[in-house]
């Protein structure tokens, strides 16, 4: 059994790292390559969601024929091209090898395929920092929500003791909720909305100086 005196379980896109660029990048060749017309323009704020809930609403569609020639295509190109144009957020590297000298227990619970989310960690160098990264097609099940993520994600690695999770989205405030477990935002990240009732973070280096002090 696991036992922390605080494990944290992070969000990854607009959490740690800003995937943007190359998320819409390959999101135009997509839709250029399938000769599938956008509705919608690709923006920043579209990303976080399951992949083929944004590609309907950027096709405008819900055939499962042209979601999946478009969700292939995006997937070839970000997973060879597109993923390398992330960037940490400023601070974020320092904060996880602050946390990660004082012994925190760190995980990753995203939306984001597990394939390309395990590329960017080992990219940016920060393989050693988490106990373990998962997603939605991690387990044998592809799962539906991030809620089942964290479940699955708490089951697997028989963690014990305070848990709390950081993320940027209202998605994520909720997912929290759900899951029964604190909510920590990262009002650096994509998310721009107010939560009167959440504990807010202005930087890494607040969020730093919060998990030391009060461990």
């Amino acid at each position: 059994m696991k036992h922390s005196e605080k494990i944290i379980i992070f969000d990854l896109d607009g959490t740690l790292i800003d995937s943007s660029e190359g998320i819409l990048i390959s999101f135009k060749k997509a839709f250029e390559k399938c000769n599938v017309k956008l509705k919608i323009k690709p923006n920043r704020e579209l990303i976080g969601p399951p992949l083929n809930k944004t590609l309907a609403l950027l096709s405008g569609s819900n055939d499962p024929e042209i979601l999946l020639r478009l969700r292939e295509s995006f997937q070839k190109t970000y997973d060879n091209e597109g993923l390398f144009l992330t960037r940490p957020f400023k601070g974020i590297g320092e904060m996880l090898e602050k946390l990660y000298c004082r012994s925190f227990e760190m995980y990753i619970a995203t939306n984001k395929r597990i394939i390309p989310s395990l590329k960017i960690i080992n990219h940016l160098g920060w393989s050693k920092y988490f106990s373990d990264v998962c997603s939605l097609d991690s387990f044998d099940k592809i799962l539906e929500t991030k809620e089942e993520v964290i479940k699955q994600l708490i089951s697997s690695n028989n963690i014990t003791g305070e848990v709390c999770y950081i993320g940027d989205t209202v998605e994520d405030f909720r997912t929290s909720e759900r899951s029964n477990i604190p909510f920590i935002l990262a009002k650096w990240g994509y998310g721009e909305f107010k939560l009167e009732d959440a504990l807010s973070m202005l930087s890494p280096k607040e969020m730093v100086g919060y998990f030391i002090k009060s461990k």
